[in-house]
């Protein structure tokens, strides 16, 4: 029997240390409730539609007939896919041996286990002192009276003092400054874009990435998150203006403080020019496709965000983004279709050399004034994924289909092979892994355009790989088209 003091600290303490890494903590209690058990103790802690209470089992004897299976069943599944899991009995240590060991970048998944469930209990000298079950006994807290610590966690969560000045904890200015010395900074987004998806995430994913980067925090000021409240983008508190130093990319950020940034993308995206890695820090990628997958479109079975058009197929999935609808022949953002006729032609051929066979799928929209000839006998009619008009009235969140863009975010990411043809694309494979050294997927190309080091752009439709900005790219020029710095596997002249 653990008191519920051990949790509430644990809950606290690690809601608190996961906030320092720029992520919110949702809290689910899993438990049996037999009438004589108070949760008074969790109020304010833990949302009441997030207690999960079993109801009497124990009424009578135990015995199989007395058992939810189902129920217990479920309660697995949550323990096993927890990103954190607390394990306070049998229950949910048998299912935690099901779980992975963290990632070394993000610290994820984790699993806080008791020395009561820990078979080298000579390490353990509290009662209810717990330890990550990965290598047992490595990753632990320990609950005293006296007082409570969290001990050898993964090295991203190895921050002390957590509990106290949380990352959107600026009631105490104090906790503005660290003890260390250094800068405590927050850059906080005032407004949101008002255009689509793309785009308008487009902001404050930049921000995050940057500040993440710089080792500063990031929020989305109360209520000003726009469409990009559905990824969970950390919020300010109410009060962030009371520690308010400047803006920015405009002040110079040499006081503890925080910095807010008002509509200046040009400011933004030169921040991200500047500083590529930011961007793409792989640990960045890894929070921004958990944040993508978290949105409760993604949480329904029935929602046609969770479609998988690429079915079960053994061949290298090759998804292609082509912008239409908003732009037409002129506009700097648009491709013509000969662009990605040679693409997805190349990309057949240089995949074909290393003995697989591939799936194009076209991503776009249809307005009735697209002719799509110039891909018949090159992509299946059932694989022209073509979304309806919404720019017939002036854009607007009542005019874009949430499902559908993250139905089609969903196989931007997952793709063996995406072709990159404008922001919607290119804020989806912000969330994509690098390729492997052997089968060079996943591959994504994409243009110079949305590649902040134009300086190694020669061509106006010269794409590149997004997994480190211009490794792997081609260029599109009517005299004549190549294919330029692929991974080795693909490196065939054809």
């Amino acid at each position: 029997f653990f008191t519920d003091d051990v949790f509430v600290f644990a809950i606290k303490e690690l809601q608190a240390r996961i906030a320092k890494t720029g992520r919110d903590a949702e809290v689910h209690i899993f438990s049996e409730d037999y009438g004589d058990t108070n949760w008074t103790a969790y109020d304010g802690l833990v949302d009441t539609d997030k207690m999960h209470l079993a109801p009497q089992y124990h009424v009578n004897p135990i015995g199989r007939d007395k058992m939810d299976l189902d129920l217990n069943l479920r309660d697995w599944k949550h323990f096993i896919t927890a990103d954190v899991l607390v394990v306070g009995g049998t229950f949910s240590n048998i299912a935690s041996l099901a779980r992975e060991d963290p990632d070394e970048t993000t610290g994820l998944p984790l699993t806080i286990i008791s020395c009561k469930f820990n078979t080298k209990k000579d390490l353990c000298n509290k009662a209810n002192r717990f330890t990550w079950s990965g290598v047992f006994l490595k990753h632990n807290f320990k609950y005293d009276p006296a007082g409570t610590e969290l001990l050898n966690l993964p090295s991203v969560f190895d921050n002390k003092n957590s509990t106290i000045d949380a990352i959107h904890d600026h009631s105490n200015h104090e906790n503005l400054t660290t003890t260390s010395g250094e800068l405590n900074v927050t850059i906080a987004m005032k407004f949101p874009r008002s255009d689509r998806l793309g785009s308008n995430v487009q902001r404050p994913l930049h921000l995050m990435a940057y500040a993440y980067c710089k080792g500063y925090k990031f929020c989305i000021g109360p209520g000003r998150a726009g469409i990009s409240s559905i990824f969970h983008f950390p919020t300010c508190p109410d009060n962030i203006v009371d520690v308010h130093v400047g803006t920015i990319f405009e002040t110079e950020v040499n006081r503890s403080g925080s910095y807010t940034f008002h509509r200046d993308d040009g400011a933004l995206l030169n921040a991200v020019a500047t500083n590529i890695e930011c961007a793409l820090a792989p640990s960045t990628r890894k929070i921004w496709r958990d944040m993508i997958f978290s949105a409760p479109q993604f949480q329904d079975p029935h929602n046609v965000a969770v479609q998988n058009l690429f079915g079960n197929t053994t061949a290298v999935t090759v998804a292609v983004h082509i912008r239409r609808g908003d732009v037409r022949l002129g506009h700097p953002g648009f491709f013509t279709d000969n662009v990605f006729v040679f693409a997805i032609k190349e990309l057949q051929a240089r995949i074909a050399k290393t003995g697989r066979d591939t799936e194009v799928h076209i991503f776009s929209e249809d307005y009735g004034d697209t002719n799509w000839t110039a891909y018949d006998g090159l992509v299946d009619t059932d694989k022209m994924h073509l979304a309806p008009q919404y720019h017939v009235n002036p854009i607007g969140r009542d005019k874009m289909d949430l499902d559908l863009n993250l139905r089609d975010w969903k196989h931007f990411i997952t793709a063996d092979v995406l072709v990159v043809g404008g922001t919607f694309s290119n804020i989806a494979s912000l969330a994509r892994e690098d390729p492997d050294e052997t089968t060079g997927l996943p591959l994504t190309i994409i243009s110079c355009k949305f590649n902040a080091k134009k300086d190694l752009c020669n061509k106006a439709n010269r794409f590149t790989w997004s997994g480190v900005f211009l490794k792997h790219n081609f260029k599109y020029d009517p005299a004549g088209t190549e294919l330029l710095n692929l991974p080795s596997v693909f490196d065939n002249k054809i």
